[in-house]
């Protein structure tokens, strides 16, 4: 038969396990001492050890398994150990300079538009005066011949035709010029989406950083906190049983359901800033995502 003793209350719920027995005394003298004047009849007895037969499953407050629809820690450049923000700073400078060029060939494209409209505009006003000047010239004629006249019209017929072939090449070349400025656009605007992807990576390069800094610092305190667990509640094996106020510690803290979704909000809001500034902290970002 074993030596040792356990604390179970009237419910048959086990306070405490692995206790000498007077340990056991020790621990129900303090508990009834701290719930003495809470009148809730509390009852505790001093039983002989029984062995865990069932060890219930450790409950967590937070996935143990992926969910994520998308995983933006692949395919992310490959930057030195803490010059994430400083290649950030470079792609925002090269997405400035997309954006000037952008600017320019949009202006040039815009101009050049105009004045390819402008051209066709006077080639139809030139083509129109055309075909009113040979209409004319065709009503005389056949005034002419009704007239019983021989003769014809001067050799050289004056009616524009010149200028309207001189306005159809400019207007040619106003469209060609149109369409490079356009294809000038389209590669700017390539070369900008280009840009803004690379800013982008070098964001999420950033905060997978310090997310791996945070793991780095989560994995010494658990280093940490596990050999103190198990020693404080080991105690108990060599006359050191945990009080209540111990035993209340070595308890995983209880947290509502959407304890995390602070955390989220303000990593949500922490990449919104990064795009726009490379100085930004995910401790000043608000815990409610920012549309």
């Amino acid at each position: 038969m074993s030596d040792l003793f356990m604390l179970v209350d009237s419910d048959g719920d086990v306070i405490s396990r692995g206790l000498t027995y007077g340990g056991a005394q020790a621990l129900r003298d303090e508990w009834l001492a701290k719930y003495a004047g809470s009148g809730g009849g509390v009852t505790l007895l001093i039983k002989p050890n029984e062995p865990i037969t069932d060890v219930p499953p450790v409950r967590v407050h937070f996935q143990t398994f992926p969910t994520h629809v998308e995983n933006r820690a692949i395919g992310l450049p490959v930057i030195a150990d803490g010059a994430e923000r400083d290649h950030l700073r470079e792609c925002f400078a090269r997405r400035s300079e997309a954006r000037d060029v952008l600017d320019l060939a949009a202006d040039a494209a815009k101009r050049g538009k105009a004045h390819y409209s402008d051209c066709l505009a006077e080639v139809v006003r030139l083509r129109a005066a055309d075909e009113a000047e040979v209409a004319a010239a065709g009503a005389t004629l056949a005034t002419r011949f009704k007239a019983g006249a021989s003769a014809s019209l001067e050799p050289n017929l004056r009616t524009g035709r010149h200028a309207l072939l001189d306005a159809e090449a400019r207007c040619d070349a106003a469209r060609k010029a149109a369409a490079l400025l356009n294809s000038e656009v389209s590669a700017a605007e390539d070369a900008l989406a280009t840009a803004e992807q690379a800013v982008e990576r070098s964001v999420d390069a950033l905060i997978h950083a310090d997310l791996q800094y945070m793991l780095a610092e989560l994995k010494q305190l658990w280093q940490k906190i596990v050999p103190l667990k198990l020693t404080i509640d080991g105690a108990r094996y060599v006359g050191f049983p945990p009080g209540v106020d111990a035993l209340a510690v070595l308890q995983p803290p209880e947290l509502p359901p959407n304890a995390g979704a602070r955390y989220v909000g303000q990593l949500a809001n922490y990449r919104k800033a990064l795009l726009q500034n490379a100085d930004a902290a995910f401790a000043d970002q608000p815990e409610k995502v920012i549309a």
